[in-house]
C-alpha cells in the first residue's frame, strides 16, 4: 500500500496505485520554492504619496531608501499617522497608496465602492501579531493563566460585545491575591492610532472605555510603542497590546510578560506570526497596500514598480529587520500577479 502523500507536495506519489506493494518514495521535503530576482525597469520619475499606520513607518522608510537607490528620480511623500487615514486619502485623491494594520470597515468599503465603484486593489507585504502583556510580578504574567478574547474586550471596552462580565479588577480575573484582587486594572492603548484596529479585532466592533491610560507618546512605531511599553512595565496594574518583535527584541529586561490568549476550545495560542497568517491567533494583522486600480484608472509605474520592489527578495528581506514576519513565498508569488 503506497503511504500518504505529503501534503505540503501535492503532486508527489500520485501515479503509484494504491495496490502497489512497491511505491516511489514520499516527499519528506517540498522543492524549495523562491521569489524571483528582481528585474528592475528603466529609469522612472514621480511622487509617491503614501499614508496610513504608523506601524510601518520604520519598515516604509527602509523601503523609500532601498528603492530611491534603483530609481533616485522618485520621490516620496509619507505622513503614517493611523490606518483610519489610509482609505479617506485615497479617495480624496492625496494618497496613492494606504498602509493598513487592519482590514477595512464597512463605513471604509462602501465610501470606497462609492467613489470608484470596485473595492480598493490590496497587496500584502507582511504580517504582524500583537502580544498581551502585563508587568512581571503581576499575577497574570506569573501563572500563565491566560485570557481569552471576552475577557479582554470586558477589559478595554465599555459595551462588552463578546459576553463578558464588566473587568474593572484584578479580582475579577480570578486573580486571589488580596494584594492584587481588588486593585484596578489599568489598561494602556494608543488614542492616535489603535481605536479602529482594537474595536474591530479585540472588541467584536465594540466601543473602548472612556479614561483609558494613555502615555502621551508619539506616533512612530518604533518609538512609540516602546515608550509606551515603558511607560507600561513602571504601572504594576497596567495591561497592554505590544507587537511582538518588541516581545522578542525590546522585552530582555524582563520587566513585562506576556499572558497567553486562550482560544474557544480553551487552548493557549502563542502570538506567533504563523498563527496569524493560519487564523488561530487573532490579535495580529496581515498588513497590506491598498491601491485605486481601475480599468480606468491604473497603477502609475512609479507606484507599480515600488510595489513590485516591498514584493522582490531585496523587499522581502527588509521585513524581518523591521521586526515583521514574512509571508508565505507562493502569497507573495500571488500579490505580485496582481501587477501584471
Amino acid at each position: 500500500m503506497c503511504p500518504a502523500v505529503d501534503t505540503q507536495c501535492p503532486a508527489t506519489n500520485t501515479a503509484c496505485p494504491a495496490t502497489a506493494t512497491q511505491c516511489p518514495p514520499v516527499a519528506t521535503q517540498c522543492p524549495p520554492v523562491d521569489l524571483p530576482d528582481l528585474v528592475v525597469s528603466p529609469q522612472i520619475t514621480g511622487v509617491i504619496r503614501i499614508r496610513g499606520t504608523a506601524l510601518m513607518k520604520a519598515a516604509i522608510d527602509d523601503y523609500a531608501t532601498a528603492f530611491k537607490v534603483l530609481h533616485p528620480n522618485v520621490q516620496f511623500d509619507v505622513s503614517l499617522k493611523g490606518s483610519d487615514e489610509g482609505i479617506p486619502a485615497l479617495i480624496a485623491g492625496t494618497a496613492d497608496l494606504a498602509v493598513m494594520d487592519r482590514g477595512l470597515t464597512d463605513t471604509e468599503t462602501n465610501n470606497f465602492n462609492a467613489t470608484f465603484g470596485v473595492a480598493p486593489a490590496d497587496f500584502q507585504a507582511a504580517v504582524d501579531s500583537m502580544a498581551i502583556v502585563v508587568q512581571k510580578g503581576n499575577p497574570l504574567g506569573i501563572s500563565s493563566a491566560g485570557l481569552t478574547l471576552a475577557q479582554l474586550d470586558a477589559i478595554f471596552s465599555k459595551t462588552l460585545k463578546r459576553g463578558n462580565a464588566a473587568v474593572m479588577t484584578w479580582g475579577d480575573l480570578g486573580v486571589t491575591d488580596p494584594a492584587w484582587a481588588t486593585q484596578a486594572i489599568k489598561p494602556y492603548y494608543r488614542p492616535d492610532s489603535e481605536p479602529t484596529y482594537l474595536s474591530t479585532v479585540m472588541l467584536d466592533g465594540g466601543q473602548l472605555k472612556n479614561g483609558l491610560a494613555d502615555p502621551g507618546v508619539g506616533t512612530h512605531a518604533h518609538a512609540g510603542r516602546p515608550a509606551m511599553a515603558i511607560a507600561a512595565a513602571q504601572d504594576a496594574n497596567a495591561i497592554q497590546l505590544v507587537p511582538r518583535w518588541y516581545l522578542l527584541k525590546g522585552l530582555k529586561d524582563g520587566t513585562l510578560r506576556a499572558v497567553p490568549l486562550v482560544d474557544d476550545k480553551g487552548n493557549k495560542v502563542a502570538p506567533l506570526y504563523t498563527s496569524v497568517i493560519s487564523g488561530t491567533y487573532p490579535l495580529g494583522a496581515v498588513l497590506t497596500f491598498k491601491a485605486v486600480k481601475t480599468p480606468t484608472q491604473p497603477l502609475s509605474p512609479a507606484v507599480k514598480e515600488f510595489l513590485s520592489f516591498v514584493l522582490s527578495k531585496p523587499g522581502q528581506k527588509i521585513v524581518p529587520k523591521n521586526g515583521f514576519g514574512r509571508l508565505p513565498v507562493p502569497t507573495v508569488i500571488a500579490e505580485r500577479k496582481q501587477l501584471e
